[in-house]
């Protein structure tokens, strides 16, 4: 068994199809399969069902795949360390993030980081904020972005402020609120107005 089999599981599941998975690795769908079956092979189980509308994991192959992330985690922290011991700076860093940070804070900061630390290479996960907190305490990924509101237990590391503004109807009860009135107050108010009906 090799790394690049267990790499290719993982993108396997992670895209839910042998192209995607060959498209991002950068191998053709032979070269997919044909690891697949040398993995299902040497465990001696089925990984994953095949079928018209996609791929499956079967039971075997979601216990086989949280050994693999772990393996594929230690691994990818066994080269950082080894980076570090050598005074490199290298490795990966797996970074959650929402769409409106995708696609207006990150790239300049991915610009200024890739120019600082060239050696290192930056994978990007995206989802909503339970998605990336859930990611974070899992290990999937190892820093994310989030309020601080949904930040809960987790080390937050406060970078900027983000200020917004409600737009109200004439006569709505937050009328007249002073600018410094809290948006958990405010939240509250408008989760108590019903939606208006449907036809």
């Amino acid at each position: 068994m090799t790394l690049l089999q267990y790499e290719v599981f993982k993108t396997i599941v992670e895209t839910e199809s042998f192209t995607r998975a060959g498209e991002k690795l950068g191998l053709t769908q032979s070269a997919v399969s044909h690891a697949i079956r040398g993995l299902e092979a040497e465990l001696e189980i089925t990984l994953v069902n095949r079928g018209r509308t996609g791929i499956t994991l079967t039971s075997e192959g979601k216990r086989m795949m949280e050994y693999i992330q772990e393996i594929l985690d230690l691994t990818e922290r066994m080269k950082q360390e080894a980076g570090l011991l050598n005074g490199l700076k290298v490795g990966t860093i797996r970074i959650g993030t929402f769409p409106s940070v995708s696609a207006s804070l990150l790239p300049s900061i991915l610009k200024n980081f890739h120019q600082d630390f060239p050696g290192i290479h930056t994978k990007i996960y995206e989802g909503g904020y339970e998605e990336i907190r859930q990611m974070i305490t899992s290990g999937k990924i190892d820093i994310g972005f989030l309020t601080s509101s949904a930040s809960d237990h987790l080390d937050f590391i406060p970078i900027m402020e983000d200020h917004l503004k409600i737009l109200l109807p004439a006569g709505h009860k937050l009328k007249g609120e002073k600018e410094s009135a809290s948006m958990r107050s405010a939240m509250s108010l408008l989760s108590c107005q019903k939606p208006a009906a449907m036809n």
